[in-house]
């Protein structure tokens, strides 16, 4: 019983402040209220800072026919992959849809807009815990590892990609 009074009561208090269904209503616009309407068609991301945290057990490459007449195919596998670090922008980097219109004045859609202006590349750290060669990926013995910590790349200039 108790239940039962608690959501009428609940019920009752969202009626006095007006949140029914019943105090809803749509109101047709006219031409001239619709001509004083604009928008924009898709969307647009921009982005300032993008980080990164990559890991893979295992990036290969094969090669079918191996080394020579009657070779099996071999792997060159990178084991333990770990990729970490950042982009940082120093204009966020924009993503848009670029629009225009065709000769009869109609709004269409033509692509996607991207633009990157003066971006640094943090790389935190990079390791490759073995490097392997084998008959399948991920086997065999290793070469050893390889490693990056700290690297910083400074990209200056800018980047604008539009697909049409």
């Amino acid at each position: 019983m108790k239940r039962t009074s608690a959501i009428a009561t609940a019920f009752f208090l969202l009626s006095l402040i007006g949140l029914t269904p019943s105090y809803a209503k749509v109101l047709p616009m006219g031409d001239e209220a619709l001509a004083e309407v604009t928008g924009q068609a898709g969307i647009a991301i921009s982005v300032s800072q993008l980080g990164f945290d990559i890991k893979a057990d295992t990036v290969y490459y094969k090669d079918s026919d191996g080394i020579g007449a009657g070779s099996t195919a071999g792997f060159l596998s990178l084991c333990g992959v770990l990729l970490k670090g950042s982009a940082d922008f120093a204009t966020p980097m924009t993503i848009n849809v670029v629009t225009d219109r065709d000769p009869g004045g109609a709004m269409r859609v033509t692509g996607v807009a991207m633009k990157i202006t003066d971006m640094t590349l943090k790389i935190d750290n990079f390791y490759i815990d073995a490097i392997r060669l084998g008959s399948a990926p991920g086997i065999g013995g290793s070469l050893g590892s390889f490693g990056i910590s700290n690297m910083v790349v400074k990209l200056t200039g800018g980047i604008s990609i539009t697909a049409n």
